[in-house]
């Protein structure tokens, strides 16, 4: 697949997740889907059916859409993330932060058995198919679930494209360790990372939370600073961050201390789906972030896109870069509060948080972003 056709099939992924974050509220779906339709006209593209058409598939708040298009022979499952209302949305979150596969493994799989009964109903034969999977956030992890589901089935697999990521690699592997996929998984969870695809935000508290099982990561800052969003249209920030919590205790407290409730917040609010419209900002081709340091891995040629990222005007982004020239790369460390507004003066900002991390402002580049 071309790298155009792959930005387009993104595109197209980041709309059907959307729609699934609307399937449990018949008013705003049906407008969203109505949008989508439309939007979707000429590419063969429709809405196969959606998780809460049946009793089986609506369990553990698993918030899901199938799309089918008959001309290219593709079938697509989508998962919405974290609702801050659901508490099965909760406790699955904290079972994936520990590793553990979240209960909506089981509604999922119920899901693909509707696809697979759905397309013999029409007299084909779901092998004839191609499936995708998409996700964000906690329907990231589904996403990943959902596809290795798809393997050990057999069924034939393209790509699990999913946003903002919290890393999944352990959730799979305990999952594969476990038998608790329908068929036997017979590629290691490093070939099965070949098939994935990730768009996240720079470094936050979600997208470093787990390894991640992708072998291509993308890195997405936005043009400009987070908008206000619906409810419908937010990963679940609130409740991720009540369970994420729970996993690090005071360190959470420890991060607000030293630099600010608002740089927190700024980090959470990053992982919002609104924040990752993959037209609305710079995407960096990056290895995976590094979660001990919250480094950015980019290679050489990516470092002048950051001049391509749009400011509020009050944006300091600090980077201190080391070449890597094995890897032909640069190890890029974005301090935290970088690409937001800063309440005092940026330079007497960045001093002094970077006192605190024992570090000294004269090892630092500064770059002020057009």
């Amino acid at each position: 697949m071309s790298k155009s056709v792959l930005d387009e099939h993104s595109r197209f992924t980041h709309s059907t997740v959307n729609l699934a974050y609307k399937v449990q509220s018949l008013s705003q779906y049906q407008s969203a889907e109505q949008a989508l339709t439309e939007k979707l006209k000429g590419t063969g593209w429709e809405i196969l059916f959606k998780s809460p058409d049946d009793p089986a598939t609506n369990q553990y708040s698993y918030k899901s859409v199938a799309f089918i298009n008959k001309i290219t022979k593709e079938i697509h499952i989508s998962t919405a993330g974290t609702k801050p209302a659901e508490v099965y949305d909760l406790y699955d979150d904290a079972l994936i932060t520990f590793g553990y596969a979240p209960n909506k493994l089981s509604p999922m799989q119920k899901f693909v058995d509707k696809i697979v009964a759905e397309v013999a109903r029409t007299g084909e034969n779901a092998q004839d198919y191609h499936f995708g999977t998409s996700g964000h956030s906690l329907g990231a992890i589904v996403s990943d679930l959902t596809f290795v589901e798809l393997h050990s089935r057999g069924l034939k697999f393209d790509q699990s494209i999913t946003f903002d990521n919290p890393g999944s690699k352990h959730v799979v592997q305990n999952a594969i360790s476990k038998g608790l996929f329908t068929g036997k998984v017979i590629e290691t969870v490093e070939e099965l990372g070949k098939n994935c695809i990730e768009y996240n935000a720079k470094p936050n508290f979600i997208n470093t939370v787990n390894e991640h099982m992708s072998c291509n990561t993308k890195v997405l800052i936005p043009h400009n600073k987070p908008s206000e969003v619906t409810e419908s249209e937010a990963s679940g920030i609130w409740g991720f961050g009540q369970y994420l919590y729970n996993k690090i205790g005071s360190a959470v407290g420890k991060c607000a201390e030293t630099l600010g409730i608002k740089s927190v917040i700024d980090q959470l609010e990053s992982h919002k789906m609104t924040n990752l419209d993959l037209d609305a900002g710079v995407i960096f081709d990056t290895d995976s972030p590094h979660p001990e340091k919250g480094q950015l891995i980019m290679k050489q040629h990516e470092l002048s896109r950051l001049e391509k990222v749009t400011s509020t005007g009050k944006d300091v982004a600090i980077i201190i870069s080391e070449s890597i020239e094995e890897f032909e790369a640069e190890a890029v460390d974005l301090h935290e509060f970088s690409y937001r507004d800063l309440a005092r003066s940026p330079f007497s900002c960045a001093q002094e948080e970077l006192a605190l991390s024992g570090d000294s402002v004269e090892d630092y580049e500064f770059i002020t972003l057009y």
